[in-house]
């Protein structure tokens, strides 16, 4: 369980049925907060469809905030021997372990020789373009599967962040504190 969420969901079950109109709007910034906080934090990688696809999901009552790519929990724990998932969110994050079972290796050379080509690794020799961004993408690949990727943490971080103001200000609706 993420730090905060413990005092926040006893809030909501105590106090919320009395205002739930001025509890809900607290709930729905909050959310909005924390999508934005978790957006500036991830990595924008290729394309930036990891912070495009953080979105929220308002519905009365309920404000769920979803990273939509199957490798955003790579990108927030790492992959491989780089991996590291706090203690509270072991459990949540064993649904991802192993293999992420979308795309496959022709889809990560892609990715990579996308990126190598966009940050410009290698040089423009007589037509030679391609296959050296190949080639450097190949080696990254082999690296990367071997060792893994280090944890980029964006979505938790943003909501650990974020949860004491959210708390506060359900607080100052409910007039509790």
């Amino acid at each position: 369980m993420i730090k905060g969420a413990d005092k926040l969901t006893e809030l909501l079950k105590t106090y919320a049925g009395k205002f739930p109109a001025e509890v809900d709007a607290e709930l729905s910034a909050g959310a909005d907060d924390i999508r934005g906080l978790a957006v500036t934090l991830a990595p924008v990688g290729v394309t930036g469809q990891l912070r495009n696809k953080i979105i929220v999901d308002h519905k009365p009552g309920r404000h769920e905030i979803v990273a939509d790519v199957f490798y955003a929990p790579y990108v927030e724990f790492g992959t491989g021997k780089k991996v590291n998932v706090p203690s509270d969110l072991t459990q949540y994050a064993l649904q991802f372990k192993g293999p992420a079972g979308r795309g496959g290796k022709d889809d990560f050379m892609k990715s990579l020789t996308q990126w190598v080509r966009r940050k410009g690794l290698t040089g423009n020799a007589r037509g030679r373009q391609n296959d050296d961004d190949r080639y450097i993408a190949y080696w990254m690949m082999i690296r990367i599967m071997q060792n893994g990727i280090k944890p980029q943490p964006f979505f938790f971080r943003a909501a650990v962040a974020v949860y004491p103001q959210i708390i506060d200000r359900v607080e100052k609706v409910l007039d509790i504190k």
